[in-house]
């Protein structure tokens, strides 16, 4: 059993990642060079169209970048909840794991069943209100074309942040609800590590009851480190010139391709991180033993 009393779920939970920094470098390593490999060549032939009409748009690596982006989930987050859940209390290591490929579908499945009925519930509404915002607010590329002098460059992407300020601002309300919502609604995806088999969302809500105040301030810790993640890269793929005159070389794709995957990554594993911590410190103390998915 985890500590309960470290100060803050956030923070203990960033704890155990640097606790277990080369289990953790181990897990996401191979994962991060496969999919820079493969969104350098989505990036490169999505600049190959814009300069190129006669070139079709990349449909098949977008599927597999998509496709690819799924998959991390439970590549990442379930072995983690399996070393930081079951290993530490004597359970043998990921590798021999019993239902391994159970386990990871049974993930994936619910992760998209919980995370599409906390969208269309709550957050779709604050979606469209940031869209409202858009259309109110005007196209920042847009703007940033028409500033002439001051649309390329380090400069660009601020003023493409400053400029999209109100869909910032709608895009982190959604993001705290979210995570709100789904620290208290996910036991589930923990449970399936643990047990091999998914927990009820009521239950999960029951289990996290006593620890709302807690995972409010973890929302709000999970959004401003969300946004700085998700708005970095957004930054460095504004530093170019927007008017698609020059195109982009390989080592700025290979950068931006490198920066979008490690921040997927990191929010992959940070989250994984906070609802093994909220799993430990709110399930019972008499959890199921670690079975075989096959027996259950």
């Amino acid at each position: 059993m985890l500590n309960p009393q470290t100060p803050t779920i956030f923070r203990a939970a960033m704890a155990d990642v640097w606790r277990h920094k080369r289990a953790a470098f181990g897990l996401v390593i191979w994962l991060f060079v496969i999919l820079v490999a493969v969104e350098r060549r989505y990036l490169q032939a999505v600049e190959r169209m814009i300069f190129d009409v006669s070139v079709p748009y990349p449909y098949v690596l977008e599927w597999a970048v998509t496709l690819m982006g799924l998959a991390l989930v439970p590549l990442i987050a379930l072995p983690w909840h399996w070393l930081i859940l079951c290993e530490a209390n004597g359970a043998p290591s990921w590798q021999e794991a019993p239902g391994k490929l159970k386990r990871l579908a049974l993930y994936l499945l619910h992760w998209v069943i919980y995370g599409l009925l906390i969208t269309l519930a709550v957050v779709l509404p604050l979606v469209l209100i940031g869209g409202l915002l858009f259309l109110l607010g005007g196209d920042p590329l847009l703007d940033l074309v028409l500033l002439g002098p001051f649309n390329s460059g380090p400069g660009a992407g601020l003023l493409a942040l400053v400029l999209w300020l109100p869909q910032i601002i709608a895009y982190g309300l959604a993001i705290a609800i979210f995570s709100y919502l789904y620290f208290r609604a996910a036991m589930g995806l923990p449970h399936i590590a643990v047990t091999g088999t998914a927990l009820p969302m009521r239950q999960s809500w029951q289990w996290t009851a006593p620890l709302h105040r807690a995972l409010l301030r973890t929302a709000l810790a999970v959004t401003a480190v969300t946004l700085l993640l998700t708005l970095g890269p957004m930054w460095l793929d504004l530093v170019r010139p927007v008017d698609f005159e020059t195109p982009r070389s390989d080592r700025q794709l290979v950068l931006v391709a490198a920066a979008r995957i490690a921040s997927e990554i990191a929010l992959i594993l940070g989250g994984a991180a906070v609802l093994s911590r909220v799993y430990a410190v709110s399930a019972p103390e008499q959890k199921p033993p670690v079975q075989d998915p096959k027996q259950t």
